[in-house]
């Protein structure tokens, strides 16, 4: 869950893969914008960079061709009619560059609302060390033609690899959490989000007893 709900890791962590799509001269190392809470749920604010032009030629056709779920409808946000985008909750700010926002539904679920879609994630606890991350990616139409199918299919592989980064980066982060010289977990002011939702897991768990 944390993983999700920050953005510094990004310029390290999705070097080759996120970051010429999200990172901007001004916020390089993409901090958050509008942290807003709800008892132990929240929202967050992601932006995207609009400058970004793919070089591969594959990569321009099936961004040429992708369903609107997954990058920005540019055309479509100017012209209001990019639906969930749309939602006077989403964007609040009215930030120019808006990509998402990552919403975080306690005590399990991260939902992200894209330009005619949404991202969601459930991740489901199957032991004390271990879990698993339910990832889905849903359209208002399946693909209508063969070109709109394979741009799908490209960029379900290319978020298959960026998670691929995150799952490999927290399992050895879990195993860093049971080392023996660790005592405690200290979290540094660009991590506001995690406090708060470490305190939320916490209060649950104390109400619980």
């Amino acid at each position: 869950m944390n993983a999700f709900n920050e953005g510094y890791h990004i310029p390290f962590l999705h070097a080759k893969t996120l970051v010429p799509q999200l990172l901007t001269d001004d916020n390089p190392f993409l901090q958050y914008h509008d942290f807003r809470r709800f008892g132990p749920h929240s929202s967050l604010t992601l932006q995207r960079n609009y400058q970004w032009l793919p070089e591969s030629p594959t990569l321009q056709f099936a961004i040429q061709h992708m369903l609107p779920t997954s990058v920005p409808d540019a055309d479509a946000i100017a012209s209001g009619t990019a639906g969930l985008t749309q939602h006077p909750g989403v964007n609040a700010i009215g930030i120019d560059n808006f990509g998402t926002e990552v919403i975080t539904i306690f005590p399990n679920i991260i939902l992200q609302p894209l330009a005619n879609g949404y991202l969601l994630f459930t991740f489901w606890p199957t032991s004390a060390g271990r879990m698993v991350c339910d990832v889905r990616v849903h359209a208002k139409a399946p693909p209508a033609d063969l070109r709109q199918e394979f741009a799908t299919a490209h960029m379900l592989a290319a978020t298959r690899d960026v998670l691929t980064e995150d799952v490999s980066m927290s399992q050895v982060q879990q195993r860093g959490l049971y080392g023996h010289g660790l005592q405690a977990v200290n979290f540094g002011e660009n991590e506001a989000h995690l406090r708060f939702f470490s305190r939320a897991v916490a209060d649950f768990m104390d109400h619980a007893r």
